[in-house]
């Protein structure tokens, strides 16, 4: 469930992900092409080995590249090699200019400067890596490079020794091979040869010894030699890439994807029907999608208006979901709010439309005595209505000779069969008590037994701001049908709603979600069914 409401959180906020990524990816694209011309000019140095050791192909450097990636950007370092160029720009700006990188299997590492002026970028790269030459930290004293120097020396020396012994050895090996020897001459040759060999290992144990020494001090340096100068740039680096798009395009997805993931974490109103019984733990009616614009007026977004919209279907499910409510299939209907503004008068009346239609007579009153729009819907005069009996006293004397009938006050609206409607008539000053009183109840009643109404729906001011809902599903004995409107009613206005209902101990049969987004709930869009049997 919470995976499902985690995509229809994405699927709801795609439009805005899509703008941001365009937006990034653009500004991006902006930001590249105002940058001024880069030129990148790289230097490559070997570090552990000299190129012209034997076992170049398998050296490796005793100490890490990282050690001098951190000593190119040491103040000593970017000083000398500006002193050497005339200090054209400070440390700090060439601090920000460099680079390395280390070319994999081999230790060669590359020095690159990337700057606005080629001539200079390709200065600064040969600047850096001399000065990397004079600092580095691995090379010998002196006293150790003169112990290596006289070892070489010494190393030569013996090396000539042991040739000039091997040769003496050969030519024995030679003469004692004749035949013609006499006995005395063969016991020399033979004492002479013992002894070549003797010396020839004691000359290899000696080499064998001063090689390992040179070796043990050799290790401990690590040679720096610059392998290929930086040459000038011939072309700038370009700034845009494709990576610069993504980059961007990402950044300001994220971002935005943040700022909607808290405004969704802190927005505490209703967006689907799941959310509302989830929190609310009262059953569904029925959702009505979102139609017309804000600016319309309140009959073009009447049903009859609306035929070739899904509207009339969602109205006939919530007709149908309030028939089949309870056992009792007719009776009063009390349609109220918890704030203004929630759609709750065009609800009313398309629903009572949408009842009128499938046969039953219906009455819609019109009992918002502070703000009625009800007459507004169907385009009736408002002179007279439920206040004129309210204040009259034509049902305890249904014979006066009064200039209205109170049936004639009981109006149907154009070309629409079964509906009648009684509109609020002129304000009053004491509506709540009026609306809760006897006389009330009695006209109720006494309309409903004159016309057979099959149902009766009352329209309601909103119920946290005043109590006139409330008191009428008590006085009237009338089932509740709250209206929430998606997107903009509040968890603790309606909260506080159902809470002022359960104390009454109002019968609450269902609630309707108005002005959803269809994309947002569970059932699939109803344009493709419409479009399908169209």
């Amino acid at each position: 469930m919470e995976l499902l409401q985690y995509f229809r959180l994405f699927r709801r906020w795609l439009w805005l992900l899509m703008l941001a990524g365009l937006v990034g990816a653009s500004l991006s694209f902006i930001n590249a092409n105002q940058q001024p011309l880069q030129y990148d000019a790289r230097s490559l140095i070997a570090i552990g080995v000299s190129l012209d050791s034997p076992n170049f192909a398998n050296a490796n450097s005793q100490v890490s590249m990282s050690t001098y990636a951190a000593l190119l950007q040491t103040q000593d370092v970017l000083e000398g090699a500006l002193s050497t160029l005339g200090n054209p720009i400070s440390p700090g700006q060439l601090s920000s200019l460099i680079g390395t990188n280390q070319v994999i299997g081999t230790p060669f590492m590359e020095i690159w400067v990337s700057y606005a002026d080629p001539i200079l970028a390709a200065d600064l790269a040969n600047a850096l890596a001399e000065q990397l030459i004079l600092k580095n930290p691995s090379g010998l004293t002196e006293s150790q490079e003169l112990q290596v120097s006289l070892l070489n020396q010494q190393l030569d020396l013996l090396t000539l020794e042991l040739d000039t012994q091997r040769e003496n050895l050969a030519e024995t090996e030679i003469e004692l091979a004749t035949g013609d020897l006499t006995s005395t001459r063969r016991v020399e040759l033979q004492v002479q040869r013992l002894t070549l060999i003797n010396q020839i290992n004691e000359s290899t144990n000696n080499i064998a010894q001063m090689s390992a020494t040179v070796a043990s001090l050799q290790v401990r340096s690590n040679p720096i030699e610059i392998i290929e100068r930086a040459r000038i740039p011939e072309g700038a680096t370009s700034l845009f890439s494709m990576s610069t798009l993504f980059s961007g395009a990402v950044a300001s997805t994220v971002l935005v994807g943040g700022l909607i993931f808290m405004y969704e974490y802190f927005n505490s109103t209703f967006h689907t029907t799941d959310e509302v019984a989830l929190i609310l733990k009262r059953p569904i009616l029925g959702a009505i999608s979102k139609y017309g614009k804000n600016s319309d007026s309140y009959s073009k977004k009447l049903l009859t208006n609306l035929l070739k919209t899904r509207v009339p279907d969602e109205f006939r499910i919530l007709r149908t979901n309030l028939l089949f409510s309870s056992s009792v299939s007719t009776g009063i209907y009390v349609v109220t709010s918890a704030t203004p503004n929630e759609g709750k008068t065009t609800v009313i009346s398309n629903l009572a439309v949408s009842l009128a239609m499938s046969g039953l007579h219906v009455l819609l009153i019109d009992t918002d005595l502070r703000k009625p729009q009800i007459h507004r819907v169907f385009d009736l005069e408002n002179e007279v209505g439920l206040t004129t009996l309210l204040t009259s006293n034509l049902l305890e004397n249904p014979s006066s000779q009064s200039t209205i009938q109170w049936q004639d006050v009981i109006k149907q609206p154009d070309n629409i069969e079964n509906l009648w409607v009684l509109p609020s008539g002129f304000p009053i000053d004491n509506p709540t008590e009026l609306l809760g009183s006897t006389i009330m109840k009695n006209w109720v009643n006494a309309m409903q037994e004159y016309f057979k109404f099959d149902i009766i729906l009352i329209d309601t001011p909103p119920l946290l701001g005043f109590p006139d809902g409330a008191v009428m599903s008590v006085s009237l004995e009338a089932r509740v049908i709250p209206v929430i409107k998606a997107n903009q009613t509040r968890h603790d206005a309606a909260k506080r709603m159902f809470e002022r209902l359960d104390k009454v101990q109002a019968e609450v049969i269902g609630i309707i979600l108005n002005q959803t987004n269809p994309r947002d709930e569970s059932y699939q869009d109803y344009s493709y069914y419409t479009e399908y049997y169209t």
